[in-house]
């Protein structure tokens, strides 16, 4: 997995829980 996959990943994730 990409680097790239990694962030969009938690930053999909920290997005999520703080909506």
């Amino acid at each position: 997995m990409p680097p790239e996959a990694v962030v969009f990943q938690l930053d999909t994730q920290f997005f999520f829980i703080h909506s």
